[in-house]
């Protein structure tokens, strides 16, 4: 029998009767109608419920470039999603870059990210680890890729596994290649991060919407691992501008955000991103113990601009809630 470490009152009056009862309490139950609803998609969907319900211990996980020194409200709803798998009793590992966050994910972007110096990424890994073990309560085990210690030899062969066929025929590379922005470290990150995710030691691989390309060629570059596993894509929480939310887009919302600064953002979001928001972190929200018809209220239409701020101001109050201050962990 696997032991979790939790609280001792939380225990008694949850976890002993359920054990009694044999059965997993309604949120494990349901786990999968309740991703599915929330507008993830999940590959395999009835084979992952009948893993969940075989009694086997999964090990969940995913991976972040530590490109900022904190998670933002964006990772809020990938991080919730793991989360209901710990909750269940299922382990959790999460792969936090070092050499390849120099970099930064080229995905989607139409020129390169600028290249951030080993002590500010080293110095970003830490501060993130420390915030992913205050939100899991200290219940995961984070682990690194390719290191700035890896040798040459073992980098220089994963770039054999991969023709230059596919570059071509990925849609933001290809764009890319016909402005003339695409080069070399671009085309190795995708290469390198696909061998990493493959050594990513997991039974079910959640990612974000804006990953689906690197994990397709870590799928077909090592089939025999991927076919073992179970894939689960969240979509992506957009900043006000519609972009994806993070460093590079200067959008972002982030966990270790002056309070006073997460309201002057919030305040004047429009309609749609409040609405958008309040949908795709409900279940973050919930686990707050923020009451249903609150989080309803966030999705509706305002009547006028008045209106729209006073939303707006309750969502602020909210997200205040997700904040990790910098010294916890």
């Amino acid at each position: 029998m696997q032991v979790i470490k939790i609280g001792l009152l939380t225990f008694c009056t949850i976890a002993m009767p359920l054990m009694m009862l044999g059965m997993p309490n309604r949120e494990c139950h349901t786990l999968i109608e309740d991703l599915v609803q929330s507008g993830v998609t999940i590959d395999n969907s009835s084979a992952l419920a009948d893993a969940l319900t075989s009694g086997r211990t999964l090990v969940v996980g995913t991976a972040f470039d530590p490109s900022s020194d904190s998670l933002h409200i964006g990772h809020e709803v990938l991080l919730s999603v793991i989360n209901k798998f710990r909750r269940c009793g299922h382990k959790v590992v999460i792969l936090v870059n070092s050499l390849l966050a120099q970099t930064g994910d080229p995905s989607d972007y139409l020129m390169s990210r600028p290249i951030i110096d080993k002590d500010t990424i080293l110095s970003n890994r830490a501060k993130c680890v420390k915030q992913l073990n205050v939100y899991f309560q200290n219940q995961l085990t984070t682990i690194n890729g390719l290191t700035f210690q890896t040798p040459l030899n073992d980098v220089l062969k994963l770039g054999r596994r991969v023709d230059m066929s596919y570059f071509t025929s990925r849609p933001d590379f290809s764009k890319r290649m016909a402005n003339g922005t695409l080069n070399i470290v671009d085309m190795n990150y995708v290469v390198y991060n696909a061998h990493e995710l493959s050594t990513l030691p997991v039974d079910v691989y959640i990612y974000g919407f804006d990953q689906r390309h690197n994990m397709a060629l870590s799928a077909s570059m090592f089939p025999d691992i991927w076919k073992h596993r179970y894939t689960v894509m969240v979509p992506l929480l957009l900043g006000d501008d519609g972009q994806k939310m993070g460093k590079s887009s200067n959008n972002a919302i982030y966990l270790n955000q002056d309070p006073s600064d997460l309201y002057a953002k919030v305040y004047d979001i429009s309609d749609a991103t409040r609405r958008s928001w309040a949908k795709q972190l409900a279940a973050r929200l919930k686990d707050l113990d923020i009451e249903d018809h609150d989080i309803e209220a966030l999705k509706q239409t305002s009547k006028n601009e008045e209106h729209r701020h006073e939303l707006n101001q309750m969502m602020a109050r909210h997200l205040q809630r997700l904040l990790i201050k910098p010294s916890a962990g």
